[in-house]
């Protein structure tokens, strides 16, 4: 619960639900994957989110390989946050994964992960131009500058 500066001054009770993460429903999260190590535990989220998502199995693992080639996803403290860009699908899709060993990730600080969220994001809502906000003001600071119209940076 909580109450901006203005309702408060007025006496008005407001209640605000937080959506932590739309993209992430209850079906989506998995509690204790036994794994073998790194392509093990990332061959089994991306089959379990292309069938959530209902994509194709072989090409969210290979597009979670590339990305992991590019560089590891491991980002430290025992998380990771494999990613892929897909131009198949129209929304983005997610999976929490908490495993039932940690395993070498390749992170920055070399900790074993045992928390991995997966993400998968429609290519399309990372090209510029075209833009469906093209026509908004300051659109082209947004193309420039590298951040999308939600403030998310593209690097």
């Amino acid at each position: 619960m909580r109450c901006t500066p203005f309702a408060i001054a007025f006496g008005i009770h407001i209640e605000v639900t937080l959506t932590v993460c739309p993209i992430l429903s209850e079906e989506d999260i998995s509690l204790d994957l036994a794994t073998k190590g790194k392509q093990s535990a990332l061959t089994k989220i991306a089959i379990r989110i292309a069938r959530r998502a209902e994509l194709d199995e072989q090409v969210v693992l290979r597009s979670l390989f590339d990305r992991e080639d590019f560089g590891s996803t491991g980002i430290g403290r025992g998380v990771a946050i494999p990613h892929a860009l897909l131009g198949m699908i129209s929304s983005p899709v997610a999976s929490l994964t908490r495993l039932a060993q940690p395993i070498d990730f390749d992170g920055p600080d070399d900790d074993p992960v045992d928390l991995i969220y997966c993400t998968l994001a429609a290519l399309c809502y990372f090209r510029f131009p075209p833009c469906p906000f093209a026509n908004m003001p300051g659109a082209s600071d947004i193309s420039s500058s590298g951040a999308t119209p939600t403030g998310t940076v593209i690097r």
